[in-house]
This record gives structure tokens, sequence and C-alpha cells, in this order.
């Protein structure tokens, strides 16, 4: 606002926040603008403020640039003058501080009966933590600061621990600031065991694992009904023997050792009533763990935007199950996946989670990081897995990767567009890899987007990462007016991880934006082999498909992930490729068709398809089922001292397993298992795959589960040499070489999404057709 009095003399006045004011007075008689500050209000403020380019001006007192204000309740301080000369200009920045004369008492609630009391005092400079505890348990409570400015923490250490007895209080902290100041904390709590036997404990553990194994011998875990494996168990408790609490589950199959690790379940460790998730999920607050997985975080923060996906994800468990069995729903190499899990999860010894973990007593976070970190072997492998296919994989839906370079001055309004349409954007910065091949990226959520004077202006958040953005739009950033924080109703949080950001800075600042179209479609996922032939691939099938409506559809075509263990020596990726052809009166004519192939974990067509008849197929050269000339040999047993077929022959008789089945994710029925015995010389009858093999084996109804397809093998191999010998014969009868290397075919999942409803049918792919393509 700007005023102007009798003598001449402009007054601008710039609300920096609610009752402080700048104002820059022009007294053009003497050549000078004065710079004061008034206060309004019953607090005190503290400023500190910066003047910089100045052009044809200059401070009167010939100081420093830089002022330091105090400035009491109810009145107005002169901090600055300056002498000008004709047309001048200059340029300032500023922090503030706002005190109040009395004592400003926060109490956090923590949980029941916990409770933390923050008590500042601003004219001793003072900030004292009281945790309260009024449980009949011992607390185990962490306070760690993410960042601080202008506060000394106490004995240099930025994580404070208390162990607090039942029934007490204990003042634990204390922190002194001077000037201008800011901190960001957050904190972890758990139940406090008197004693930690670890030895005992792993022990009692593993004959918990060998109770389960023989409670559930041949019972399809992942198959049947929740209350089935409730009524097995009955009061016990589940202890996944696929999914062990042991070193392996946590590091893979190497030789290192981990200490000080016990495995927890959430009543060992946590405070208060346990649910999966609160009825407010996107009030969700999650502590990130010790994974180098920063990406995730980012992600679960889409996902909360989309609080009826994670409940889906949890489908059959309505609450707390006493058992300790929960599902998760998860999509893996294009296909979908129930994952069935205990609740066992890695903790310190005696205290919580060492990896990701609600801040509260929630399961949720933890449920769906450790089902994930089962699907893909073991919780370290989530530090090598790229944030777009994981995303996939935790919503099923499409999800693509660009630069931010390649959309140029058309950004704001691509942006504005997938927000309309109620995608999930992620923003993350450039790629670098760390001396031990862990990806080091900065993911940000994009929250917000608005236009400001023109400037157009984006919200990025990620409540896990310290980052601590200070440029223009930046919290303390004097372009901020109160009128333009009012109107777009702006609140700044120094704890919520979220800052506003321009759009030329985001290209200055960021790479990458990884956007999701996480939405409820209408979906087949169908599957087919690519197959050598005549030195191209040919998939084995094609898919006719009926549009009787316009429709937005994604076609997507996925392979087997090569983070999966063995997957990159001895199942390297296809080059992938799609073709669309539409049906006409004279036959097909091509619609769509890529022209370079991709060696990449899937593919996607993203487009409109009208009323009409399609025929889609895969495509591929298929080179990489020729071994490589400098291909080395992977040395392993074949099964493991525990009984169990070692992690990386495990993958390749899964790989076999989805090869075989003529459907996603179903069993082998008959005639799969007698094709699978056929190429191996043998001939079965129906009663035989009955009586010899679904009899003893892990099965269901419709057919030989994968479980029990490795126990086939495992059977066999459990014979010594000859059982060892057997089963490498097999594999060379069943497209690998005497090393394993896939050298026959590769399984695909094609996916088709549409937002309307369509009809389609496989048939199987003429060698013509393939020609036609191919041309």
């Amino acid at each position: 606002m700007k005023t102007k009095d009798a003598n001449g003399e402009d007054t601008v006045r710039k609300v920096l926040c609610h009752g402080l004011q700048l104002l820059m007075t022009k007294i053009p008689s003497q050549s000078l603008v004065e710079f004061s500050m008034k206060n309004s209000t019953s607090f005190l403020f503290i400023i500190d403020f910066t003047f910089s380019d100045l052009n044809k001006a200059r401070l009167r007192d010939d100081s420093s640039l830089e002022r330091h204000i105090e400035i009491n309740p109810y009145s107005t301080v002169k901090f600055a003058e300056f002498s000008t000369d004709g047309q001048f200009s200059y340029k300032y920045s500023y922090k503030y501080q706002k005190l109040s004369q009395d004592p400003i008492i926060k109490r956090v609630h923590i949980s029941e009966e916990l409770e933390l009391v923050i008590n500042q005092n601003d004219i001793e400079k003072t900030i004292n933590f009281e945790l309260i505890n009024g449980r009949p348990e011992m607390i185990h409570f962490e306070l760690i600061f993410l960042d601080m400015s202008g506060i000394k923490p106490p004995n240099g250490s930025m994580q404070i621990v208390i162990d607090l007895p039942p029934k007490s209080a204990r003042t634990f902290c204390e922190l002194s600031f001077a000037g201008i100041w800011s901190y960001k904390y957050t904190y972890k709590y758990y139940l406090k065991p008197a004693d930690v036997n670890l030895e005992q404990i792993k022990r009692e553990q593993n004959q918990e694992l060998e109770d389960a194994k023989f409670q559930i011998r041949s019972v399809p875990v992942d198959v049947v009904p929740l209350k089935y494996l409730e009524r097995i168990f009955g009061e016990n408790k589940f202890t996944d023997h696929l999914f062990p609490p042991n070193d392996y589950s946590i590091l893979g199959y190497v030789s290192e050792q981990l200490n000080e690790i016990q495995w927890r379940r959430p009543g060992d460790f946590m405070v208060g009533e346990i649910k999966i998730y609160e009825d407010d999920l996107e009030d969700s607050t999650i502590m990130q763990g010790t994974i180098e997985n920063n990406w995730l975080m980012a992600l679960i923060t889409t996902l909360l935007e989309k609080t009826e996906h994670i409940k889906n994800m949890f489908y059959e468990n309505s609450g707390i199950n006493k058992n300790g069995i929960y599902r998760v729903k998860l999509l893996k190499n294009g296909e979908n996946h129930t994952m069935t899990i205990d609740d066992y999860f890695p903790c310190h010894t005696g205290m919580g989670p060492i990896f990701n973990c609600n801040h509260g007593p929630e399961l949720w976070v933890m449920l769906l990081e450790k089902s994930y970190a089962k699907i893909n072997g073991y919780y370290y492998s989530l530090r090598k897995i790229k944030p777009t296919d994981s995303i996939i994989d935790l919503t099923g839906c499409p999800s693509f990767s660009y630069t931010l370079q390649s959309f140029g001055s058309s950004l704001w309004n691509q942006l504005n567009f997938w927000k309309s349409e109620g995608a999930s954007l992620v923003v993350s910065t450039k790629e670098l890899f760390s001396s031990t091949g862990i990806l080091q990226q900065r993911f940000f959520y994009v929250n917000r987007l608005e236009t400001v004077n023109e400037t157009e202006l984006i919200q990025l958040k990620n409540p896990w990462d310290e980052y601590d953005w200070t440029g223009d739009w930046s919290d303390q950033s004097p372009l901020w007016t109160l009128e333009t924080r009012e109107t777009l109703r702006i609140e700044f949080d120094n704890n919520d991880g979220s800052f506003w950001i321009c759009i030329n800075d985001l290209f200055k600042n960021f790479e990458n934006i990884i956007v999701s179209r996480i939405k409820k479609y209408i979906e087949y996922r169908l599957k087919t082999l690519m197959e050598k032939y005549e030195n191209i691939g040919k998939s084995t099938h094609c898919w006719e498909i009926e549009i009787s409506e316009p429709t937005k559809m994604f076609i997507g075509v996925h392979q087997e992930d090569e983070n999966s263990i063995g997957a990159r020596e001895l199942r390297k990726y296809l080059d992938l490729g799609l073709a669309i052809l539409r049906k006409t009166a004279f036959g097909y004519e091509n619609y769509f068709k890529t022209q370079t192939t991709r060696c990449v974990r899937e593919i996607y067509w993203e487009g409109s398809l009208e009323t009409g008849s399609y025929l889609v197929i895969p495509t591929s050269t298929a080179a990489s089922l020729t071994k490589p000339a400098d291909f080395i040999p992977l040395k392993f047993p074949l099964i493991t001292e525990m009984g169990d077929l070692h992690p990386i022959f495990k993958n390749i008789i899964r790989d076999l397993y989805r090869r075989l089945s003529y459907n996603v994710n179903a069993p082998l029925n008959f005639d799969e298992f007698f094709n699978f015995n056929k190429k191996l010389g043998v001939y079965i009858t129906s009663d035989i795959f009955v009586k010899n093999i679904l009899s003893k084996y892990t099965s269901t109804h419709d057919g030989l589960t994968r479980q029990g397809f490795f126990e086939i093998f495992i059977d066999n191999l459990k014979e010594g040499k000859e059982g060892e010998e057997r089963v490498r014969n097999w594999l060379c009868l069943l497209g690998y070489d005497e090393h394993f290397y896939s050298i026959e075919s590769k399984p695909l999942i094609l996916s088709f999404q549409g937002e309307t409803d369509f009809k389609i049918a496989r048939q199987e792919l003429s060698p013509d057709i393939n020609s036609f393509i191919w041309q």
C-alpha cells in the first residue's frame, strides 16, 4: 500500500505478517529513503534485514548492509536511511522471528498417557522438552532434530535418547537460541523391555518357524481364504517360512551378518491401540528408516492422496489380525500378486523398527514395505529399484518418467493437464549413484499449482527429506505478501516438508518427473511367450480387442524385473516393442507401431481407440535369448542347508513356471503339467496327476501351485548328486543351457487398461502377421 503526506513524502507499506509492517518512506526534498518497522502486536519481533544490489543509493551511516532489528510491542523503529542520486534501485531480503513475553507451552499428544511438553521462553531464550509417561511400561523415546538454525543442540547432538520409567516425567532436553532461529524435529518411541537375550529369542523364533511350517504344509498360503489360515493357527501366531525373521530377509544371500537386530511383533514395541491404519488415513505421519529409499517415501506421499487405493491393498484385513497374518495386493512383472506376510519386523535390539514405519501405532507402512521386500527377495533389494517401476508395482497403474526439459515452455500447461486428470506427480533431481550402486536422488510430490501475478508456482512436498529450499518463493522469501498468503491460504510449517518454487527454478534444480495415472480401470492381464523365430522374435499369441464406444486406453508389455535375484545375469531384458493393427474390410492396416524396441522392464502405449476391431501384438528381436560372448557363469548350490531352493535357482524355477502356466497367476492344470512332462520324455495321465502330484504337493482344486512346483524340485534335489544331475538335464530340455541361461523363450504379460468396457480375445499369432508388422 502506498500513501503520500502533505509534504510530498511517499510511504510504501508492506505487510510482512499480521501486525508487522515494513515502511519505506521516500523524502524527495532531502534525496532520502527511510526504512522503518512498525509492530502493532503484543509480541516482540526480531528481524534480520539485508540490502543488496545498491544502484545510486548508499546507507548514510556507511555501515553494514545487514541489519539486526529488535522491535518491542506496539512500537515503530527506524533502522536505515538511504541517500539517493537520481534514478536509484536496491534489493532487500529479510527473516523474522515472533517472540512472546510469556512462556509458550505446547503439548504434543503422542499416545495414550504419553505426552511431550515443549516450553518455549523467548525472554530467557530457551526451549525445554519434557516427557510425561503415565503408562505402566518403560518407554524408550528418541527426539531427533532434522534441521537447526540459530540454536545450539545439547552437547552438539542432533538426537536425544531417554528411557523413561513408568508413571514418571522428566525434562530431558534444553535448547538455547540467539537471534532468528528455527528447527525441525521428529521422534520415535517404543516399549522398552527389561532384558533382551537375543540368542534365546532367535531359538524361540526358529521353533515358531518350524511349527508354522508343519501347520501349513501343503497349504497354498497365498490362495486360501484368510479365515482358513486363522482356523489353522487357532490362538498361535503365524510365522512366514517363505520370508522368515532372519538376516537373509534383510540382506539377501550374502555372507554378511547383522548385529543387534531383533525381529519383533508390534505388540512388543508399539504404544497405544494398534491399527492397520487410522480412519483419517491422509493424516498419517511416517518415519523414514535406514534403507536409502527416499523415493519410496515420496511415492507413499502420492498414495496418501489416494487413500482408497491404500485401503484396497489391505482388502482382506478389516483390522488387526490376532494371528499376525496380513495380506497385501501388489503388482510385479505385470502380474497381480497377493502377498501373505506375518507381523515380525526387523528392529534395533529392544527398540523399534529399523526401516520405514508409521509415527504412531499404525501398521500399514511396515506391512506395505515388508510385502514389497518379500516380492523383491529381501529388504535391501529396495535400494536399487527405479521409482517409476515401484509406483507401477504399488498401484498397478501406468506410470511414465520424462525429463522436464523435454517439455520446454509447455511444461506448465502439461502439469495442469495431468493434475486435472487426477495424475500423481513426483519430480526428482539428477540421478547419481553412490559407490555402492545406490541411487542418490531427491524426490518430491507435486502438491499444488498456483499462479501469482503471472508467476507460475509449484508446491513440492516430501516430509522425510531434509532439503531446505532458500531461493525465490521459499518460506522466508520477501516475494510473499500477506495478501498473497491469504489468497492462496498458505500457512508455512517448518515440519511439513513442503516448499514453493517457481517453474524457472524447477527447471534449474530438478531433472525428471514421474507421472502416475492412478485410477480405477477396466483391466485385463494376459500372458504370452516371446520365442526366437527366423532371426527375430515372435509372440506365441496376439489379442483382438473390440471397442464398442471410443475409449482412452493404456496397453503395457511387461517382463521379469532384472532386479530379481539372478535375472540380470541369466534372463536379460528383451527389447520390447508394440504393434497395433486396425481391422478393415480388406484385412489389417497399421494403426501404431513402435519405431524402436527398448530393453526396459515394461513399455506403455497411451492413446484413444475409436469404435472397431484391433489386433495387438508385442514385438522383440529376442536378441537377449542368445547368451553373450562375455557371459560369466554363476556358481551356487541348487539347494541350501535349510533344505530350500537357492534364491537364484528358485527364480529360475519361477521363470519356468511362468512359461508353463497359460494364464496369469493361475495354478498349472493337467494340460500344462502334461506338456511339461512331455518335454522331459514322460507321459502322464490325469489320474496320475491327481494321485501322485496334487495329493502330494501344495495344490488347489484348479491345479499345482508355484509352491508345489518348487516342492517337486526340492524333493529331487534331496536325492543328492543323482537328483541334481536329473534336474540339470530337465532344465536343458526346457529351454536353458548348461549354465541355466535362458535361450528359448521368455514370458511376457500384456496389460489392457481402459476407461470404458471392451472385449478381448486371445488368438495364435500367424507367421504372416508377424512378418507384416516387421515390414
